[in-house]
């Protein structure tokens, strides 16, 4: 058994109620991250068991639901269990087992999550949050247990696809924006289902059109000119018409790469951040977040300290920009940069941004947002159409919006000079153990414009203008890039060398001269001594010691142990009490562990499978 691993870990005390990822796999790589919630807000994917709770008996009545991205990451998956009559007089402890692996495969490429779930003596109900590692299309099989016996009523086999929203494209960065105006909980899905009356003109929200403009590109809002294909129909009608909090927040139920979340919705872990890239959050709304709900901030703190972005905006005011960057290291637990008695210096020795990297006009993602064919030009997230010959215009099967020589007024054209444009875009950042904390001086952070997003893009993963741009070029901004593979790409480099693959020299010299000997040295030998008949004997014995030699000689070099290789990064951060450990793990076993490979709740584990 080859094992790879992806990981990363966060030293942290272990939590009461300890869940466990097993891995049962023939040959596993991964890439391992330590580190030693609730999520009430529209769930996309539903399950309750018993399926027919009229004709199934079940002491219980359980349902699973998600809100999330599919694709990077670790997925919430929220469990509730309830009694089905009345409360028990006796505490009841329900082990529950999420398996993962696409419909059709054998159990040797399955992963499973494992969880207890306790509902107290008396008890109408209980909730957990299961996180399990995301990456697969399909939705988990549920085996629940009690007191080592399954309760079959309560099993579920994984069949169908998510719900949830997909974001497949790991090269290009998933954002989470933290705002207290967002409607929380349950009520979000009220509002999105039948917005209050008196609300219909509720400006409240960031507005983020702008700052996804840049990620996506023409995506966002035009395909090849139009309006009308199957995603710009969406976002392009967002994009143009005036912004309302109803329409923002059903252009993020739209986005697979978009989450805006209220504070008390945030997770309580910090792998519920882990298929997030960069989160957004004003000055204010982290402050309130750091007083009132510690255990979320702890989790969101430790999160940005295994590498990503922590943005922060309303530092300031429209008269002085950055004012607040003291309070942001005192709300943060970050040391100073200067000494107290010295002169303070322009920005706390924050580290500014290059100038004249707002003026780039290369796009950080243009790899990933280039289609074939396309017939747009694409500087600086504006998007116009490449004029053609009238005979090669474009048709569609609906009527099309926008037609090649339309094009619409950009809702935030800056028409300011260059230097009243940086003025107004301009950011510091500074380390936070291997993650970073940008300081946004625009008082309200957003709309923004899509070169001053490019600024910040370029400024966390830089890298030269004639760099090529493709998934790792922006490490620090992407999932992908951050973990320096996909969860198949780089397989067959991680193997153990010369461990685990079949003796080809030995298997060759072993048969050629299992040949020799068993054919004319055999047949000389027997014929010299007038023994012809004890060719029934000979070949057969000869076959039998050749394959058993074969077999010892495989036993004797993997032996019955565990081989591994490793290679890891760890990071200390004494001030903050975390240490973050990432690294890349191969195990050997030639007998298979009965128990498979146990990782603790404070890690991330991704298994590496061939084939990608």
């Amino acid at each position: 058994m080859v094992s790879p691993l992806m990981c990363t870990g966060v030293m942290l005390p272990r939590s009461k109620n300890e869940s466990l990822v097993t891995v049962w796999l023939p040959v596993v790589i991964g890439l391992f991250l330590s580190v030693a919630a609730r999520l009430d807000a529209g769930a996309a994917w539903q399950l309750s068991l018993p399926q027919n709770p009229k004709k199934t008996r079940s002491d219980f009545v359980v349902r699973l639901d998600y809100r999330g991205m599919v694709t990077g990451g670790y997925q919430r998956i929220r469990v509730h269990v309830t009694p089905r009559v009345n409360p028990f007089n006796t505490e009841r402890r329900l082990a529950f087992a999420l398996s993962y692996g696409k419909p059709g495969t054998s159990d040797s490429r399955v992963l499973t999550v494992r969880q207890t779930v306790v509902l107290p003596a008396g008890s109408p109900g209980t909730v957990e949050t299961i996180h399990v590692p995301a990456g697969s299309g399909y939705p988990p099989s549920v085996r629940v247990s009690e007191d080592g016996r399954e309760h079959e009523s309560l099993r579920y086999i994984g069949n169908g696809r998510w719900g949830g929203r997909l974001s497949g494209n790991l090269s290009l960065p998933r954002v989470l924006i933290v705002d207290s105006d967002t409607p929380d909980g349950s009520r979000r899905n009220t509002w999105l289902q039948t917005w209050p009356a008196d609300q219909l003109q509720r400006r409240s929200l960031p507005d983020f059109r702008n700052l996804m403009k840049s990620i996506l590109g023409h995506r966002w809002g035009t395909a090849n000119g139009y309006y009308n294909n199957r995603w710009g129909a969406k976002y392009a009608s967002a994009f143009l018409q005036p912004t309302t909090d109803a329409v923002l927040l059903r252009t993020v139920e739209q986005h697979g790469g978009l989450e805006v979340l209220h504070p008390v919705d945030l997770p309580e872990r910090w792998i519920g951040y882990s298929a997030y890239d960069l989160v957004f959050v004003s000055f204010p709304d982290l402050r309130m977040l750091v007083e009132q709900d510690p255990v979320r901030w702890r989790a969101l703190r430790t999160w940005v300290a295994t590498g990503p972005a922590l943005c922060v905006y309303e530092t300031g005011t429209a008269g002085k920009p950055l004012a607040r960057l003291a309070s942001l290291e005192r709300l943060l637990g970050l040391s100073t940069l200067v000494p107290d008695e010295a002169e303070e210096p322009a920005f706390r020795g924050w580290r500014v941004p290059l100038r004249e990297d707002f003026s780039r006009a290369d796009s950080p993602f243009r790899l990933a947002n280039r289609t074939m064919n396309s017939a747009v030009e694409f500087q600086y997230g504006v998007v116009r159409p490449i004029p053609r010959p009238p005979t090669s215009r474009r048709r569609s099967s609906s009527k099309p919006v926008l037609d090649m020589t339309q094009i619409p007024p950009d809702p935030f054209a800056d028409r300011r000079s260059l230097e009243e444009r940086r003025a107004a875009a301009m950011f510091v950042y500074r380390d936070l153990s291997l993650g970073r904390v940008v300081a946004l001086a625009n008082p309200e952070g957003f709309p923004g414009t899509p070169e001053s997003w490019w600024w910040l893009f370029h400024t966390l993963s830089p890298r030269s203008r004639g760099a090529g741009v493709g998934a790792f070029a922006t490490q620090r901004l992407t999932w992908m890039g951050r973990h320096g593979a996909g969860v198949t790409a780089e397989y067959w480099n991680w193997l153990i060398p010369g461990v685990g693959l079949p003796p080809v020299t030995t298997f060759l010299v072993i048969i050629s001269l299992f040949v020799i000997v068993i054919g004319p040295v055999n047949y000389w030998l027997l014929r010299r001594t007038k023994r012809l008949h004890l060719l029934l004997v000979t070949v057969p014995l000869g076959a039998v010691l050749v394959t058993s030699t074969l077999l010892l000689y495989a036993i004797f070099s993997d032996g019955f142990g565990v081989r591994s290789r490793v290679r890891s990064l760890t990071h200390v951060d004494q001030r903050a009490g975390v240490a973050v450990s990432w690294s890349r793990q191969t195990y050997y076993a030639s007998v298979a562990p009965s128990q498979g490979l146990v990782f603790p709740s404070s890690a991330t584990v991704y298994p590496i499978m061939p084939g990608g």
